[in-house]
């Protein structure tokens, strides 16, 4: 390097002799630092340097183990990474007692570099040093995510492959003592039990540092015995540290036969420590929920990847221990409650619980579990509990359903005190009305009205409810709910006020046909230009709820979807005729709940090419780039409604204007706007009976000149951006 001294390039290509030699005749070289700010130490640490190197440079420069990269990496960092040995750690983390816990600017500590670095045949030694000085790194994430345990898993990912796939196979010549993994059986079983053992050194390093990190991260010290506990249980901590794998879950129970019966001193199984283990992060809750428009990818990956690891870590306890999952802990909790209090999801292993042990709902412990996590101030936990209600129906016992739903309603209405500031107030409503929704929906075929008999599609669907059960509600009850959610609908919010129409919605499944065609009709005979924004709103939300209910489909089955110019004097033609004045009001929020529900007014249409021609072009006015992201971002959610109530609804010329506009909106806009109209391009050209390349050269062959060159470049562009489609999370 130009200008450097000689001592940098000495220290540069590892030449000690001579770095030493120029050091006792010029130390204060040892003060330089390139333009990358790195001294003679940071580069000498990268070359496993000899301890008289180290402590020579130190001492010419006593700050120097101080000293920060432009990349805010200190000397300790190239250490751990390059492989220095323990002694040369020692001396850097003496010199510098902060750079243990110091994260330079990728999020990385030393401990990560150490994990992430060389292997070397001290490396064991180092982590454990690191880990005796900070316990807590073990569980500090870097930029993306990662924590040091994880890194670990990745460098040896795959020979735990290799074991994992080793089933059945023993050798005579190692076990896992030195892991301290032991079952508490009675002796003679103890003595007789059979371990598998590793065959890799490679496997048997990377046991010995998993066993350090998961002590840190699952009792905060590497101290033997663990705080607060008579020994360290290996699997114990391996299923309540979620960044590891099933992969080493599996390869833990097939050497150890018993251990996942072990129970800890709070009488927990590995079960209940794996069902009590929360996925997320509640400092990052609110980038967490299912995925929606806009949310963080990152996040949401990593989500589904500890997801995915929960489901089958579970699937492997039960596998190997059913009997797991009716048992209580010392506070008397299942591994299903422990479960449902962590957010665990539905399919991260909650339903895999329920199915070995049905029986599990039958307690009063589990609605109340289920009714605090509703009231919780985290989203996250909120949104999962919703989808466990949503799921719960059939193994509930049906004689406490009725007290289920009221006490669902209570919570929508807000009957709940110290529920803090308004959105978290809002946030607990709205749970509540998903969760009621929900559950009035699974439960359809099983709920009865008192004094009502309602015409069944069939006779199957009236002879043979759920379980066998009826659950008999009073036609009181469900007018509370619909005087609760007729209420609500005018709330100024979203999300309130979708569920709330929802929930009249399946309230009018529940009552039939000519329950919800009064409901429609009262929306139509009032003049529209004497409504206030909020009965707006309310008249919008509820025709969703109503037409995306399952009675929507036999309200146009009836008839009465017969609208043409001249004649609209029709309900359904007047619920046209409204909504086309509502995607071009003044207010935009009115716009946005419109554009949501147009979808499901095309959807339902018997005569869906005239209803377009005549919504178009009011829908294309909502498409201008000059709209409101929120209007384009509910209007994409809106044409998408449609397409899965009527798949062939954009297939034809009529459409071509709505479809040329979303393609130039999927490419063009904000992030959420690009991913809302992506998704629902996924689905209008991914009809089901159709090929996707024949619906695309369709739509091709019916665009014309040079606008179809255009279109064709977009078709090429969006298609490789589209994302992985829920087709349940649409409706």
């Amino acid at each position: 390097m130009t200008n450097a001294p000689e001592l940098y390039e000495f220290a540069l290509v590892g030449n000690w002799p001579k770095l030493l030699a120029r050091l006792a005749s010029h130390p204060h070289e040892a003060q330089w630092s390139d333009k990358c700010k790195n001294t003679a130490l940071h580069l000498v640490c990268r070359r496993q340097p000899p301890l008289d190197v180290v402590l020579a440079l130190i001492r010419s420069n006593p700050i120097s183990p101080t000293l920060l990269t432009v990349d805010g990496l200190t000397p300790l960092h190239f250490a751990c990474y390059c492989g220095a040995s323990p002694e040369v750690i020692s001396v850097l983390m003496q010199t510098n007692k902060d750079a243990i816990n110091h994260s330079e600017k990728r999020g990385k500590t030393p401990l990560h570099c150490t994990c992430a670095g060389f292997r070397t045949n001290d490396r064991e030694k180092v982590v454990k040093m690191l880990l005796e000085c900070y316990a807590k790194a073990s569980l500090v994430p870097d930029e993306k995510g990662r924590t040091p345990l994880s890194l670990i898993f990745d460098d040896y990912a795959e020979e735990i492959e290799e074991e994992r796939l080793k089933e059945g196979t023993v050798s005579p010549t190692l076990n896992l003592d030195a892991m301290e993994v032991e079952m508490n059986d009675n002796e003679q079983a103890a003595e007789t039990k059979q371990k598998k053992v590793l065959t890799s050194k490679d496997l048997q390093e990377c046991f010995q540092l998993v066993s350090y990190l998961l002590r840190a991260a699952y009792h905060g010290s590497i101290v033997d015995p663990p705080p607060n506990t008579d020994k360290f249980r290996i699997l114990h901590a391996a299923v309540g540290v979620r960044d590891c794998p099933s992969q080493f879950v599996k390869i833990l129970i097939q050497m150890n036969p018993g251990v996942e019966r072990d129970i800890d001193m709070q009488g927990k199984l590995p079960l209940h420590v794996a069902a009590g283990t929360k996925l997320y992060d509640e400092n990052t809750d609110n980038l967490l929920p299912m995925i929606d428009f806009g949310t963080n990818d990152d996040e949401s990956a990593k989500l589904r990847k500890r997801k995915k690891d929960s489901a089958a870590i579970i699937k492997e306890l039960l596998a190997s221990y059913p009997d797991a999952a009716s048992a209580t802990d010392h506070n008397g909790k299942t591994p299903f409650i422990l479960a449902i209090e962590a957010g665990k999801p539905w399919d991260g292993g909650l339903s895999d619980i329920i199915d070995a042990y049905p029986q599990a709902f039958d307690e009063k412990m589990v609605e109340q579990t289920i009714l605090r996590a509703l009231f919780s101030s985290s989203q996250y936990l909120r949104d999962q509990t919703v989808t466990t209600v949503t799921n719960v129906f059939p193994y509930m016992n049906k004689s406490d359903a009725v007290f289920f739903i009221q006490k669902l309603k209570n919570g929508a209405a807000g009957d709940a005190t110290n529920m803090g500031t308004e959105s978290a107030r809002i946030g607990v409503q709205t749970a509540m009305l998903k969760a009621l929704y929900g559950f009035l929906e699974q439960g359809k075929k099983s709920i009865k009205i008192l004094g009502i008999h309602i015409p069944q599609e069939s006779e199957e669907d009236e002879d043979e409810p759920m379980n066998g059960e009826v659950v008999k509600i009073s036609q009181e009850d469900l007018r509370d709910i619909l005087h609760l959610c007729n209420g609500l609908v005018m709330y100024p919010d979203d999300q309130l006020r979708e569920y709330a129409g929802k929930v009249i919605g399946a309230v009018c499944d529940l009552t039939g046909v000519e329950a919800a065609m009064d409901l429609l009709s009262m929306i139509v005979i009032t003049r529209t230009q004497s409504f206030s924004d909020e009965k707006k709103q309310s008249k919008i939300y509820t025709c969703y709820g109503i037409l995306t209910a399952d009675v929507g489909t036999e309200i146009v089955k009836g008839g009465l979807d017969v609208y043409q110019e001249g004649e609209q004097d029709e309900v359904f033609g007047q619920l046209q005729k409204l909504f086309k004045y509502f995607l071009v009001d003044e207010d935009f929020t009115i716009r946005k709940s419109a554009c949501l529900v147009v979808g499901a007014v095309l959807g339902r249409s018997v005569n869906a090419v005239a209803s377009l021609k005549y919504l178009k072009g009011n829908i294309i006015k909502c498409m201008k780039p000059t709209e409101h992201s929120d209007v384009h971002v509910s209007l994409a959610r809106g044409l998408t409604v449609a397409v899965k109530m009527n798949p062939d609804i954009f297939r034809g010329k009529i459409a071509l204007p709505i479809l040329d506009a979303a393609l130039m909106l999927s490419m063009s806009g904000s992030r959420r706007v690009q991913m809302a109209f992506s998704r629902f391009l996924s689905v209008a050209f991914s009809v089901k009976g159709y090929n996707l390349s024949d619906t695309l050269q369709e739509y091709i062959s019916i665009s014309e000149g040079e606008n179809g060159k255009l279109m064709m470049n977009l078709v090429t562009k969006v298609l490789k951006s589209l994302l992985e489609f829920n087709e349940d999370s649409i409706i």
